[in-house]
């Protein structure tokens, strides 16, 4: 017995299958971060982390979700898709680089702010 799979299924099984693979990867290194950095160490990594996560959307205007979005929109139409993907692109890489070239002088200020050491 063969069963044929609709494509919107089989995109669903892919999804939730790439899904399962990162986050035990995710929890793999995370625990041996943990292992080896130590419970201090590990803290500063965890908030450094989290607070990573917070900004980066932000400071990229949260392009990654919009450009997903229009090209998912805009699917078959390459002009639309393309000029899109470039704005992003910039828009994305332009902040990023300002927030780096900002944060990289101010540092030390940054880290006492934060962690008080």
């Amino acid at each position: 017995m063969q069963i044929k799979l609709s494509p919107f299924f089989s995109d669903i099984v892919a999804t939730t299958a790439t899904s399962v693979i990162t986050i035990v990867a995710t929890v793999l290194v995370i625990r041996w971060l943990a292992q080896g950095l130590g419970p201090e160490e590990f803290g500063v990594y965890s908030l450094a982390r989290r607070m990573v996560s917070t900004v980066i959307p932000l400071i990229t205007l949260a392009m990654g979700v919009a450009l997903t979005r229009f090209l998912g929109i805009h699917h078959g139409h390459r002009p639309a898709q393309s000029s899109y993907f470039w704005g992003a692109t910039l828009i994305a890489v332009s902040l990023t680089t300002i927030a780096v070239l900002l944060r990289v002088p101010m540092s030390e200020r940054f880290s006492i702010w934060i962690f008080h050491d």
